[in-house]
């Protein structure tokens, strides 16, 4: 999958948990604002796809989705020891975000009193 800031585009061959963890993936990666040229000045494609995997292992492991591909992309380029935790926090609050885009919260409607 791929994404240009707008517009996230799918493999529709792929399984639907496939298809899952890639839009999570590409919201991550919008979230995060990795296309903003601040950004991408401060983070190197690396950092950013490890970012971006980071938020879609933290989202979809709650959300019940196995995200091996995730998984093992993280296995070697994350180092607990060294870690920036800015990181971590970042795509914290990315899978946060995905999951109010997901699952937006109902505007409570304040019944009328007659």
């Amino acid at each position: 999958g791929f994404t240009d800031g707008k517009t996230i585009t799918v493999n529709s061959e792929r399984k639907s948990d496939s298809q899952f963890v890639t839009i999570v993936h590409e919201l991550s990666h919008c979230v995060l604002e990795h296309a903003k040229e601040e950004i991408r000045s401060k983070l190197d494609e690396d950092e950013r796809e490890t970012e971006a995997e980071l938020s879609t292992l933290i989202y979809c492991t709650l959300a019940g989705v196995e995200a091996k591909g995730s998984a093992y992309y993280l296995e070697n380029r994350i180092d607990l020891n060294t870690v920036d935790m800015k990181r971590i926090n970042r795509a914290i609050k990315s899978a946060g975000k995905i999951h109010e885009m997901i699952f937006p919260k109902k505007k409570e409607v304040a019944e009328d009193v007659a």
